[in-house]
């Protein structure tokens, strides 16, 4: 999960929202957030494959949309700020 600037949506305060926003990522308790392929069937499962949608994508959307809800409610998004992710979790080991 990353904070990035936007300077299209942004102002002359957009580094500095920026800085709040990451320091605000960083710095919550994300322990509540949860994201499970529970609700999706097996069926649903293999046609999401068909369409190149993996799971690992589809729990990282569940877990970023939940994330920018609470930022969006915080007041960190938006004004040149924005959120992305990655589905890649590299833990910076070798295989």
């Amino acid at each position: 999960m990353r904070v990035d600037p936007d300077y299209t949506t942004g102002d002359g305060n957009t580094d500095a929202h920026v800085a709040n926003a990451r320091a605000f990522l960083q710095g919550h308790d994300w322990s509540t957030i949860e994201a499970t392929l529970g609700e999706v069937s097996a069926f649903d499962r293999v046609a999401l494959a068909r369409q190149g949608e993996t799971e690992a994508g589809r729990l990282t959307g569940e877990v970023t949309e939940q994330i920018a809800q609470v930022m969006t409610q915080a007041g960190y998004l938006g004004h040149g700020v924005a959120l992305s992710a990655s589905e890649r979790c590299d833990t910076g080991h070798d295989k």
